[in-house]
C-alpha cells in the first residue's frame, strides 16, 4: 500500500511511502499498531474508529452509484464501467515514541477491482477476503503534547479548596 499525494499534516511530503495495515475484526475496539508506515517507524498508529459506509445496501445499481455490502458495513462500493472501487475511512491517534507527542489521524483507504460488479464484491465481503493493493490518503494535525491539566487551573482549584476548609474551621468573631 502507498501513501497518496493529497495527505496532509504529519503525512504531507510522504507521498509514495509504503505502509501496511493489520487485519481487524468488527467490534475489536482500539487496535494498537493498526498501521505501519516505513517513513515513520517510531510512530504507533492506534485505530479508534471506522466510519460506517453508505445506508444503501442495494449493490445491483447503475454505474457511478455507490452501496455498502450490508447494513453497518464500513465499506463503500462504487460501480464503474471498468470494475468496482472499494473504500473505507478510519482513524485514531498517532503517538511518536521518540518525542512522546501525539496527533489524531483519519485515513481513507481505496482499491479498484477490475472486471467485477458491486454484487460480486459484496458477496466476497460478506464472508471472504480481498487481497489487493490499496492507496491511502491521510489527514492529521501536527504532533502535540498529550493533554494535561493546566498548572494554573490546578493552583486555583487547590487555593479554592484550602480557602473553603479554612473558612469552615473558624468561628465567627463576636463583638461585645
Amino acid at each position: 500500500m502507498t501513501l497518496g499525494p493529497t495527505s496532509t499534516g504529519l503525512f504531507a511530503g510522504l507521498n509514495g511511502s509504503s505502509l501496511s495495515l493489520q487485519n481487524i475484526n468488527a467490534g475489536s475496539g482500539a487496535v494498537n499498531n493498526f498501521l505501519s508506515l516505513s517513513a515513520l517507524p517510531n510512530v504507533d498508529f492506534t485505530l479508534t474508529f471506522v466510519e460506517p459506509g453508505t445506508a444503501n445496501t442495494n449493490c445491483a445499481t447503475a454505474f457511478f452509484d455507490s452501496c455498502s455490502p450490508f447494513a453497518g458495513s464500513p465499506f463503500v462500493l462504487l460501480d464503474l464501467p471498468t470494475g468496482v472501487v472499494v473504500s473505507f475511512t478510519a482513524g485514531g491517534t498517532a503517538f511518536d515514541a521518540l518525542t512522546s507527542l501525539q496527533t489524531p489521524f483519519e485515513g481513507t483507504f481505496v482499491t479498484e477491482l477490475a472486471g467485477v460488479t458491486p454484487s460480486n464484491v459484496a458477496a466476497l465481503l460478506n464472508g471472504g477476503n480481498i487481497n489487493a493493493s490499496f492507496s491511502a490518503e491521510f489527514t492529521a494535525g501536527p504532533f502535540a503534547p498529550r493533554p494535561l491539566p493546566e498548572p494554573a487551573t490546578l493552583v486555583l482549584l487547590t487555593v479554592a479548596i484550602a480557602g473553603a476548609l479554612v473558612s469552615r474551621g473558624r468561628s465567627p468573631i463576636r463583638r461585645l
